[in-house]
């Protein structure tokens, strides 16, 4: 099979997992929160690592995912920093008993998983407790913005892009690009946002541009973690497209910015 149908079908299926966790209410948002979280912090983990590491890193990384699952689930009263506090206690005694050469690095790396990946997973579930029954499809709203900009920057980037953004991290993104992301993700959502849940329409067209700016850093922010452990994609669970991070490095920084968009409206 070829990698153009590989990823045709990859993506299809990526696709239709995400639409049907988006209808499916706030168990199944819940469940594609939990596989991002899982999965993405393990592939962090392994990312650039010598054979020798990947298996004890996983166990680390299965070990403090199951902590954090437990308070995504639980039906308990907790919050994230909490979570984030005992991890800490249980990775810092970890790193003193177990202590090797690489044992600092490796805290440090399991310390920006669980901010850059478990924390929007926690955020994300605040806004689905909290908005989910004025925003019925509110997650979806948001990758509506995420696919929209995505569009929309290719489409303006390879028309008119000439300004290179970041080009020592991401050669071919440019600042058209972005602005043409932006303007159409903006549009999109609002839209989207006026005619599923009556948001008015600055405030859609304002939360699309937050989507769509900062999904855009959170592509650049994967870009600059691959090229940090120096590997082409974050894992290969996903045939013709990589791993999770992959896929969803633009959603774990546009989560952060729709929650306060939604507590700033």
């Amino acid at each position: 099979m070829t990698n153009f149908w590989q990823r045709s079908i990859s993506g299809i299926f990526i696709v239709a997992v995400i639409l049907a966790a988006c209808w499916g209410g706030y168990y199944s948002g819940l469940a594609l929160l939990s596989v991002i979280g899982v999965i993405g912090l393990d592939e962090l983990l392994k990312m650039g690592e010598p054979e020798e590491r990947k298996n004890r890193l996983r166990w680390i990384g299965a070990f403090h995912s199951a902590v954090f699952l437990v308070g995504l689930w639980g039906r308990f009263e907790t919050n994230w920093l909490s979570l984030l506090t005992i991890q800490l206690l249980f990775a810092t005694l970890g790193c003193v008993v177990t202590f090797k050469e690489n044992s600092f690095k490796e805290l440090s790396k399991l310390v920006f998983g669980w901010i850059w990946i478990w924390l929007p997973v926690f955020l994300a579930k605040d806004i689905l407790e909290d908005f989910l029954l004025r925003f019925p499809l509110v997650l979806l709203l948001i990758f509506i913005g995420l696919w929209t900009s995505d569009s929309g920057a290719y489409l303006v980037g390879k028309s008119v892009g000439k300004n290179k953004m970041i080009p020592h991290v991401s050669p071919n993104k440019t600042w058209e690009g972005t602005i043409g992301g932006v303007g159409l993700a903006a549009i999109t959502v609002a839209v989207f946002a006026k005619y599923s849940a009556d948001l008015e329409w600055s405030k859609g067209l304002f939360l699309g541009g937050m989507i769509s700016f900062f999904g855009t850093f959170g592509d650049l922010i994967q870009s600059v973690v691959k090229r940090t452990y120096g590997v082409k994609d974050s894992g290969n669970l996903i045939p013709g497209h990589g791993g999770i991070l992959d896929r969803f490095d633009s959603f774990l920084l546009a989560i952060p910015a729709v929650w306060l968009a939604f507590y700033l409206f």
